[in-house]
This record gives structure tokens, C-alpha cells and sequence, in this order.
């Protein structure tokens, strides 16, 4: 269906025709006739690829939206089925129509932002070492010390901020989140050094892919409401940091 724009131009489809806006110009396309584009078995292969792809981002979408809160850029969703297929393909050894994530390099995950729009490197400066999964699929990790005031972006009226450590366990037969867990770690503008700390988790479950997402938690202290989260849409730096594969 076609209408007027703002400017009187004619957008969108009347019949066979497509008017579409390009440099301020009205342009007509003939609509492409799909019905005579055939898929070779290639192209039939790489779409089951593309549509395991969506299935796992649909799982592994859920389970994140725990701590993620739908705060995140409009585009995030094919984003990150772009990096999990991406991650699928890296393992050449899978023909087409049979790549998985688990056999790829869900490593590649890592660094993967949320939102664009605030960015987690972009508001934190924080390191973190000494990953590891010991015999009863705990995490250990260890985040060094850190001063609040130049070491991390502070909103106006941030009255403390809580580092999260969301940690979250998707089952490998078919991606569901099985397991979640947040450690946090609660900081003022007004301390001085914050030291060494040293983060444990609970046991996850075996033959799990686990996600490691940080983020920053940021709170004004209201004398009547209490604390009050500021975190919005545009405001919610939330980064990917580690995945493990617990076997």
C-alpha cells in the first residue's frame, strides 16, 4: 500500500510498482517477481543455518532479558543472530544445514554490546582476571581493584551504582536458560579505592553454555521513594564478557 509522506511524495507499493524516496527524489521500481527465484541446494542449506541461527537467539534472547530488561538498541536482535551464525560457521568440519553453535566458537559472543547507544566500554573501566571453572562448575573470576570516581561514568544524581555480574546457563540439547545467577558489587562516588575482590557462583549444571553479561545498575536516593533505578532505553551499558562451555 502506497501513501503521501510529509512532503507529498508518493511511498510505497500501487500494483507492480514500488515508489521509494532516494536524495530527496521519488523513485519507481518495477516490484521483483520472487516466484521465478529457484534456491540451489546451497542456498536451501545455508537458510536451515539462518533459521537454527534465529531458533537459539530466540532462546538465549529470553534467558537475557533478566538482566538486559529490553533496555537495549531496536537492532540488537539481529545483531546478535549475525554473531551466533557467524560463531556456527567458524567450525568447517559441519557441512551447511548442520552447523551449531555449540561445535562452533560461541567465544565470539564475547564483547557483544546491548545497547549502542551507551555502550559498557564506554562507561566502565573496569578488568577483570583469572577466569576459570573449577571441578563443580563454579566460576571464578576476580576484578581488580578500581576508583569509583575516575574509573566508571557517573549519571547526574547517581547517588551509588551496582556493578552486576549476571551469569546465566542455557542448556546445549536446545538452548533454554536453565540457571542464573547475579553477583553484584555496590560502590559511592565517594570512595576512595574499592580493592581486590574475588567472585565465586553457585555450581552450574553440566553441558550448559554459560554467559557471563556485566552491567551497571545506577541509583538516585529519593528521601520519600528510596532508590530510584535510572537505567532507561538509551541508558543501560550491558556487554557480553566471558562464555564457557561447561561439559
Amino acid at each position: 500500500m502506497a501513501y503521501l509522506n510529509e512532503k507529498n511524495q508518493l511511498v510505497g507499493r500501487v500494483g507492480n510498482l514500488i515508489f521509494r524516496i532516494v536524495k530527496g527524489k521519488v523513485i519507481v521500481q518495477a516490484r521483483p517477481d520472487y516466484t521465478q527465484l529457484k534456491q540451489t541446494k546451497s542456498t536451501q542449506k545455508s537458510a536451515l543455518d539462518f533459521g537454527t541461527a534465529s531458533k537459539i537467539t530466540n532462546k538465549l534472547n529470553s534467558g537475557l532479558q533478566e538482566i538486559v530488561q529490553a533496555y537495549h538498541s531496536p537492532e540488537m536482535y539481529n545483531r546478535m543472530r549475525s554473531k551466533i551464525l557467524q560463531a556456527m560457521r567458524t567450525h568447517t568440519a559441519l557441512p551447511l544445514g548442520e552447523k551449531n553453535l555449540w561445535e562452533g566458537t560461541p567465544e565470539l559472543l564475547e564483547g557483544f554490546e546491548f545497547n549502542r547507544e551507551s555502550q559498557y566500554k564506554d562507561f566502565s573501566d573496569l578488568w577483570l582476571v583469572n577466569w576459570q571453572v573449577d571441578a563443580q562448575n563454579k566460576i571464578h573470576f576476580t576484578q581488580k581493584s578500581f576508583i569509583p570516581r575516575t574509573q566508571l561514568h557517573w549519571l547526574p544524581y547517581t547517588g551509588r551504582i551496582g556493578i552486576g555480574y549476571w551469569i546465566g546457563a542455557f542448556q546445549q540439547k536446545d538452548y533454554k536458560p536453565c540457571q542464573q545467577q547475579l553477583l553484584t558489587l555496590e560502590v559511592s562516588p565517594n570512595y576512595t579505592e574499592v580493592p581486590v575482590h574475588n567472585f565465586v557462583s553457585t555450581s552450574f549444571p553440566s553441558n550448559t553454555l554459560i554467559i557471563v553479561i556485566t552491567t551497571l545498575l545506577y541509583y538516585k536516593q529519593d528521601p520519600v521513594l528510596g532508590d530510584i533505578l535510572l537505567n532507561h532505553k538509551q541508558c543501560h551499558p550491558a556487554r557480553i564478557l566471558k562464555v564457557f562451555k561447561v561439559e
